[in-house]
């Protein structure tokens, strides 16, 4: 018998509910649930720096959205590697998230997710 872990959200059975969306934890042999840390928005200048603090004692997966020069969203999930447009950066190290802004236009929106995910 395969084991697995199920923390379901208020409301569900975790020993009988099948749908991994009512649950806070599920994990088993074939699948699991990443966990979000935290969320947050803000805005940069061109050549502007916002430094995020984790704390996890360990490099995260992060997952960064940013307005391109065209006002478009532009995804870059990989840290230390410039977008395809080379319009933002992530840095990450064991306590800090640096988002670097290099759209050239002022006032550029980004949005972030951090996870309890470990990079190796």
């Amino acid at each position: 018998m395969a084991q697995s872990m199920r923390v379901s959200l208020p409301g569900y059975n975790a020993l009988t509910d099948t749908d991994p969306d009512h649950y806070a934890l599920y994990a088993d042999e074939d699948w699991v649930l990443i966990k979000e840390k935290t969320r947050g928005t803000g805005t940069l200048d061109y050549t502007a720096s916002a430094t995020i603090a984790h704390g996890l004692g360990y490099i995260p997966m992060v997952f960064l959205w940013g307005e391109n020069s065209d006002g478009d969203i532009v995804f870059q999930g990989l840290p230390d590697v410039l977008s395809a447009q080379e319009e933002w950066q992530v840095e990450i190290d064991d306590t800090n998230i640096t988002v670097s802004q290099l759209v050239g236009v002022d006032d550029r929106d980004y949005k972030y997710y951090i996870f309890y995910d470990k990079l190796e």
